[in-house]
């Protein structure tokens, strides 16, 4: 796995992440969610480089959240974001503002925070 930026964990389960880029539930424990970082997705030293899918930087029981396909696709969907929106304005992964990819994925219907949704 990177090494990146921010790492999910355990200890983030059920934490608001002021950079996510979408939720994940738990598959065993359906009352937990976890908002994935977008720091998950790089690591600060390599300016070009992002992570998706089961290598994204996790750790422990959130590892194991985030090896399924629902948040390989929400990780791959968010890095192609980045991606694009990095080679359009020339910064790095880690000087993306996140504001704009947020932006980008809400408007292509990624749920960022448990606030989001409906009781």
């Amino acid at each position: 796995r990177v090494d990146g930026g921010d790492t999910v964990s355990g200890q983030d389960c059920q934490q608001a992440q002021a950079d996510s880029i979408g939720l994940a539930a738990d598959f065993e424990k359906v009352v937990d969610w976890y908002e994935i970082p977008y720091g998950c997705l790089y690591h600060p030293n390599c300016d070009n480089m992002l992570a998706a899918g089961r290598m994204i930087s996790s750790d422990g029981w959130a590892w194991d959240v985030t090896r399924v396909i629902p948040v390989c696709a929400l990780t791959g969907q968010a890095a192609g974001l980045a991606a694009a929106q990095i080679a359009a304005t020339d910064q790095t992964a880690a000087a993306l503002p996140i504001d704009g990819l947020q932006k980008a994925l809400r408007e292509q219907g990624v749920v960022l925070h448990r606030a989001d949704l409906a009781e």
